[in-house]
């Protein structure tokens, strides 16, 4: 046990604490996230075909759901609002409820 500057070193040595040094390969994790977004390019990829070719669609309506993903910016500041406005300052207009006011 060495000390140094109020910082604690401690140097174990014992197979079962040993640090293993990188893994081979990538991880589950990795590979959950690269199919991901092969699974979300081929959503985009083979809907907007059959949007576009076989159903004739033209500019935004090639994508597939095209409806809610115009949406979607909406939502995420929707939700932003939802998550960080109560914080930042009360809504005007508020009033407090009084003792007599409340059941």
């Amino acid at each position: 046990l060495y000390t140094t500057r109020h910082v604690y070193e401690v140097f174990w040595y014992d197979p079962q604490a040993c640090y293993i040094k990188g893994g081979h390969g990538i991880s589950i994790g990795w590979v959950f996230i690269i199919l991901l977004i092969i699974a979300v390019a081929l959503y985009f990829a083979i809907g907007s075909f059959i949007r576009g070719i076989i159903m004739k669609k033209k500019g935004n309506e090639v994508l597939p759901n095209f409806q809610f993903w115009i949406a979607v910016p909406g939502y995420i500041a929707y939700g932003a609002k939802l998550i960080f406005c109560p914080c930042i300052s009360p809504r005007p207009g508020y009033d407090e409820i009084k003792d007599e006011q409340k059941v």
